[in-house]
């Protein structure tokens, strides 16, 4: 009986360090789910994005010439430069008109909805280029960066701007100096020169002498005389 009690527990022995290595051998082949270290999980919330974008800028139009040029239309235009020399890529177009003389300092935002910046870190604004006689048009450019704002702990993104410029390299941007919006400065140069007009190239008329003898003076004259005479010879009868 003992002998079979031994058996057995040889054998249950045999079976469990089986159990063992077969356990092994899957956790190597990559089957065993490893548990996550102790410690609080931090989940990071999805950024709230809004539906559009406001990006605070002032343009400013100095009258260079004789006259103000009156209420305009301009654009800002957000884009992705081509970094292979092609065309850039257009995002978004936004438009606005100044007032009154047209000269002066303009506030607004220019308004980008969210849906038309993909998933760029950022992009670049300029002004459109319109090429208008009598103007000079502003070569600004600025990076606009989103970022997240968690101040308020909703992890609001919005976009923050740097100053941009164009070199023979494609577009920089200063990392270390963030503005609070752009600015855009234009110049307006029409004058007009008053049109002096020639006198028109016509002789002058000539000068015509007086004729030595008119018929018409010598007959005036003799009927003058004939007159006188005849009245003298009348007052005489009288006084005879």
């Amino acid at each position: 009986m003992k002998r079979s009690r031994k058996t057995l527990f040889a054998l249950l022995l045999a079976l469990v360090m089986t159990l063992g290595l077969a356990a092994t051998a899957w956790a190597t082949e990559g089957g065993v789910i490893v548990d996550l270290p102790d410690g609080p999980v931090i989940n990071q919330p999805t950024p709230e994005v809004p539906e559009a974008y406001k990006i605070p800028f002032t343009k400013v139009v100095e009258q260079k010439g004789a006259f103000a040029p009156g209420p305009k239309n301009f654009s800002l235009e957000a884009f992705l430069p081509n970094e292979n020399g092609g065309a850039d890529t257009t995002l978004y177009r936004f438009s606005f008109d100044t007032s009154g003389t047209g000269i002066g300092s303009f506030s607004g935002d220019m308004t980008i909805p969210a849906n038309v910046l993909g998933n760029n870190e950022g992009f670049y604004v300029r002004e459109v280029d319109a090429m208008d006689a009598g103007w000079t048009y502003s070569d600004e450019v600025y990076y606009a960066r989103f970022s997240i704002d968690a101040s308020d702990g909703n992890n609001v993104q919005t976009l923050t701007l740097y100053p941009a410029r164009k070199t023979d390299n494609g577009y920089v941007w200063d990392r270390g100096n963030s503005v609070e919006r752009m600015s855009f400065t234009n110049s307006y140069t029409y004058s007009t020169t008053p049109i002096r007009r020639e006198k028109p190239n016509t002789p002058e008329p000539a000068i015509t002498a007086p004729k030595t003898f008119d018929a018409g003076v010598a007959l005036y004259g003799v009927s003058a005389l004939l007159s006188l005479a005849g009245t003298a010879l009348v007052i005489k009868r009288k006084n005879g």
